[in-house]
């Protein structure tokens, strides 16, 4: 029997290739989209689930409140540690790690190679029995308990030694006050992409010489990432309120220090001197939302093909029914071939999916994904083919196998009256209210990325590199090379910073006094040593006062601050207002400039308050900011090199441009726009595939009434507008129901930024003209062919 359903399937592909590519197409489209999109969610949703105690694992972190705005840090106190191992129920073990915040520079036998800055960290002796990343040699419990200890990834070691099997070999760590002889005690797997943490080395936190101190709930400051485990799974709530009842007594009322998930972590990753790789849940509820309409689309494109072409079949089902085939066995047979459909979908899917990820997604997500990782998903795939099949030949078969004999070989309508609201015309509009969604969404999409692109960011980003400093060069050597690099004929200028301009700067509390009101403001700002020429450098604007000036001796206890600075402070004027802060040690500095807002990180977080001070000698400029007079980067990076060498500097050079920094501020929304537009595209696709094969269902069932008519005198354009006519109302009410469902997606996405596009009601309207243009034109060159038969050859088949 299920060879001759086989049989039988296979002669009706053969007798009709055209609706037969159109429905492997259209489905095999549908499920590369789906299944491509249910790796890229299942990735991101999977952040962290590898160690072994995952839900056991957190991290605590330090908000306080700044007037109406709260701040928060990934980081805080190293003197948490002890407090949560020896004070807080429940809390089975924590650990501190501390992020290596410059280029280091590691000699291995006597050559040097340079480790980017925030590639790795210095960790507690039991980092590793808490974030269980595993060994591939050494021992978890010891390989990082003693001092000068250093582990690294196989792909480090890769790098450092052209090997991996490297345990107990000796790496100098350079630096001008005096090297350090580092042993290597453990080579760790490559650290998963799906990790919220992401390293090359870990560095035994003994290595410092001051090590002890980061433990001190006053003098370590706050510059840790704190990790712990508990016992037993228990509710955040009662493991918050045990950790508020300590550390109030200790730090105050004025922090606070909420805990989170380390699995929460990459979608909640957006608070200052964030480490870890960021995700956006929304953007990934969007995502698993278009990839189930992007399914339903092919379904129901499937469901109305099989159900036009149906027609061309009736004759056959109405035979076997009169020689004695039932019903089970036409719902089989069309079943059958359904499920045939769909599994040959799959399979060209399963091609089409592996091509994306392999060629799309490493570019576009920075992922490497694969089918075959995981051995779930072949059978996923191929579940959801049957499942497809399934569910979209149902309809079609049953209704197949009701057809009425007597009509059918009588000529007589096939499929009941024509009905402008049957089932077909309804799962047309919802492809029609699913697609308009999405083309609505990509449209807003790719306007806040324009928006985001061309927004003024409070700097000039074009032509400007930034070349780091790494710990084993001297003060000589800079100044050299900073001084050869000014007097360079192709560099315009060259300003210098303690951090990085686009970075997430250090923090300080500021009291502006004013003497003339009696009062004091004090204000937690993200601060930033610069020299005078930093500013002009990158074209920032000073809005009131002045910049730094090498001839005033004053400067040295002078700030420039940004614009919200000077309106959380509440300044008018800058005259009589004195500044007190650690920066000038215990003297009074003063307020000397305000320069507009810049940006210098994501657009989801609104622009913090900011303050310079004029660099010096314990705040000394580790970057260089270079502007270059000309785009020519092949020759800037020539000079530079040239210059980097006759400044006598041993360890590579470290640079990187600026424009790049920018353009991953909003590589997120780049990514979006890209796969929202694509898959808007598909959608387009499929639905008109749809629509072909109503339009053709359709038009053969009103053959008979174009032929008269056109024996009345009726012209082919008339007749093609009939045609787009009886679509109309179903496009009209597919676009009331698409607005309000869009706009949900749309305001949902929109506030996750701090700066964000209008919602233009005009958008929608520019998504309807275009759609209707698509539709009508395929409605139109479908009917054609119909339109233009001669009524005799249509009117003499009765």
């Amino acid at each position: 029997m299920l060879k001759n359903y086989l049989l039988v399937a296979l002669r009706n592909y053969q007798r009709a290739k055209y609706y037969f590519a159109l429905n492997i197409l259209g489905l095999s489209l549908g499920i590369t989209c789906f299944i491509t999109l249910f790796l890229y969610y299942k990735s991101e949703v999977s952040y962290d689930t590898f160690f072994s105690n995952a839900d056991r694992l957190y991290r605590i972190t330090t908000y306080f409140k700044q007037d109406d705005q709260e701040i928060k840090w990934a980081i805080t106190n190293g003197g948490l540690v002890p407090l949560l191992d020896e004070k807080v129920a429940g809390v089975r073990d924590a650990t501190k790690c501390l992020r290596v915040q410059a280029s280091l520079v590691f000699e291995i036998k006597n050559q040097s190679y340079s480790a980017p800055q925030g590639t790795g960290f210095y960790a507690d002796g039991n980092f590793l029995d808490i974030l269980d990343f595993p060994l591939v040699q050494g021992v978890d419990s010891t390989a990082l308990q003693e001092p000068n200890s250093i582990l690294f990834t196989e792909r480090a070691a890769l790098k450092y030694f052209n090997r991996t099997n490297v345990l107990g070999e000796s790496v100098v760590l350079k630096f001008p006050t005096g090297d350090i002889n580092l042993v290597v005690t453990g080579i760790l797997k490559d650290v998963p992409e799906n990790s919220h943490m992401q390293f090359q080395y870990l560095l035994s936190f003994k290595t410092l010489p001051d090590w002890d101190s980061y433990s001190h709930p006053v003098n370590g400051g706050f510059p840790c990432y704190v990790y712990f485990k508990t016992e037993s799974s228990m509710t955040d709530s009662l493991l918050q309120q045990r950790i508020d009842a300590e550390t109030k007594p200790v730090y105050g009322e004025a922090r606070h220090f909420p805990i989170q998930r380390v699995t929460d972590i990459h979608f909640h990753a957006s608070t200052l001197f964030e480490h870890a790789k960021t995700g956006n849940f929304v953007l990934v509820r969007i995502i698993g939302i278009v990839a189930i309409f992007v399914l339903i689309i092919a379904v129901i494109n499937y469901v109305i093909l099989s159900t036009s072409q149906s027609i061309r079949r009736s004759k056959e089902v109405a035979i076997r029914k009169t020689l004695g085939s039932r019903a089970a066995n036409l719902t089989s047979q069309f079943l059958i071939e359904s499920l045939l459909h769909s599994l040959i979908s799959g399979c060209l899917a399963l091609i089409m999916v592996e091509m994306v990820l392999r060629f799309v997604f490493p570019d576009l997500f920075s992922l490497n994904l694969s089918l075959f990782d995981s051995w779930e998903n072949i059978p996923i795939l191929f579940g959801l083919c049957i499942l497809t099949g399934l569910l979209s030949g149902l309809f079609p078969a049953i209704q197949v196998s009701e057809f009425n004999v007597t009509h059918v070989l009588k000529g007589q309508a096939l499929l009941g009256r024509m009905r402008r609201f049957s089932l077909r015309t309804v799962l047309v509009t919802l492809q029609f209210v699913f697609t308009i969604s999405i083309m609505c969404g990509a449209l807003t999409v790719l306007r806040q990325l324009f928006y985001l692109k061309t927004k003024d960011l409070g700097f000039i980003k074009e032509m400007t590199i930034n070349v780091s400093r790494s710990p084993d060069i001297s003060d000589a050597e800079w100044s050299f090379f900073k001084d050869a690099l000014s007097k360079e004929s192709a560099v315009q200028s060259v300003g210098t910073t303690l951090y990085k301009f686009i970075s997430d700067y250090n923090s300080a509390s500021m009291y502006v006094i004013d003497n003339a009101a009696l009062d004091t403001v004090a204000l937690k700002v993200q601060w930033n040593a610069i020299d005078e020429n930093l500013i002009p450098t990158l074209n920032m604007q000073i809005v009131e006062g002045r910049n730094f000036s090498e001839d005033m001796a004053s400067d040295s206890e002078g700030i420039i601050i940004n614009e919200t600075a000077r309106k959380q402070l509440g300044i008018g004027g800058l005259d009589q207002k004195k500044v007190m802060t650690w920066f000038f040690g215990g003297r009074r500095g003063a307020i000397i400039g305000v320069v507009k807002d810049f940006h210098t990180q994501s657009f989801e977080k609104k622009t913090l308050p900011i303050a310079f001070i004029r660099h010096r000698t314990q705040f000394p400029g580790y970057n260089l900011v270079v502007k270059l007079k000309t785009g020519d980067f092949a020759t800037a990076q020539s000079i530079l090199q040239k210059r980097w060498r006759e400044s006598g500097i041993q360890s590579p050079i470290e640079f990187s441009f600026i424009d790049d920094w920018v353009a991953n501020l909003f590589r997120k929304e780049q990514q979006l726009s890209q796969l929202i537009v694509a898959f808007a595209v598909v959608c387009i696709i499929i639905c008109l595939l749809g629509l072909l094969g109503l339009v053709n269902f359709t038009a053969s069932q009103k053959q008979k009434e174009m032929g008269i008519r056109k024996v009345y005198g009726a012209t082919v354009r008339s007749l093609i507008l009939d045609m787009n006519r009886y679509f109309a109302p179903l496009l009209v009410i597919a676009f009331l129901v698409a607005i309000p469902l869009s706009l949900w997606g749309i305001r949902q996405w929109l506030m996750t930024f701090a700066y964000k596009v209008d919602v233009l009601y005009s958008d929608f309207l520019i998504i309807f003209l275009i759609f209707i243009f698509f539709i009508a034109t395929a409605i139109s060159l479908q009917s054609l062919k119909y339109a233009v038969q001669n009524p005799k050859d249509i009117l003499g088949q009765e």
